[in-house]
């Protein structure tokens, strides 16, 4: 089984669709969506 490969959004669409609620940054035109509360292994190591 194959998958397509996620379309680029432009910055300008982006800003249409982000909801005021919750982290959501751009890069390389895919949408990268951040829980809040979570930390990730890396941050873990770097705070011990």
């Amino acid at each position: 089984m194959t998958q397509a490969l996620p379309k680029a959004i432009a910055f300008e669409d982006f800003l249409e669709w982000k909801p005021e609620i919750g982290r959501y940054e751009l890069h390389d035109g895919v949408i990268q969506i951040f829980k809040i509360g979570v930390v990730s292994e890396q941050q873990q190591q770097n705070e011990s």
